[in-house]
């Protein structure tokens, strides 16, 4: 596989506006995961059959309409010194952002072996601790731009969220606070 770097295009956040600003309280076994990584989670999709400025459009349409019945998503982690560290549902914001790639398929993807190091950046927040959730979001979505050499396609550059295009599809990369997903 030819080698890579992934460049951020835009970040943004996307909120949920709750109607009441409330906390979460985190029990004893999360607050025992706090010194770990964030989690990632990737998915690979074949290329979709509208633009892809239209593609990314809607999944940040489809992530503010998330957070609003998820809204702990959007929050940050607070300490409170008399309790202890818990989920402000403070509307902070989920992290959206969309990067550009060069050089990967889908196929350098899912061929069998290891995992291209590539791979690494395609996903927000790599090497965050859970604890990070203080000032960092507790959920970020990075859809890469993959822009295989032997396609002429064309960043326009006017995306505001996180996603990779792959030359023959796409990859979402998701990271978030195990305090709030699955603690």
């Amino acid at each position: 596989m030819p080698s890579t770097a992934v460049a951020v295009v835009l970040s943004t956040n996307r909120s949920a506006r709750p109607l009441v600003r409330s906390r979460y309280d985190l029990t004893a076994w999360v607050l025992l995961q706090l010194s770990n990584c964030y989690a990632q989670q990737g998915l690979i999709y074949p290329k979709p059959p509208i633009k892809f400025d239209d593609a990314v459009q809607r999944l940040r349409d489809s992530l503010t309409e998330c957070l609003v019945h998820f809204y702990p998503l959007a929050g940050r982690l607070a300490t409170d010194p008399e309790t202890t560290v818990f989920v402000d549902c403070n509307d902070a914001g989920a992290q959206f952002v969309v990067a550009a790639c060069h050089g990967i398929s889908v196929a350098d993807l899912t061929a069998d072996g290891d995992v291209p190091g590539a791979v690494s950046s395609f996903f927000p927040l790599t090497g965050a601790l859970n604890h990070d959730g203080h000032s960092l979001p507790l959920l970020a979505v990075q859809v890469p731009i993959v822009l295989l050499r032997i396609l002429d396609v064309q960043w326009t550059g006017d995306l505001k969220e996180n996603i990779t295009e792959l030359a023959d599809g796409m990859f979402i990369g998701c990271s978030f606070n195990h305090s709030i997903v699955d603690g």
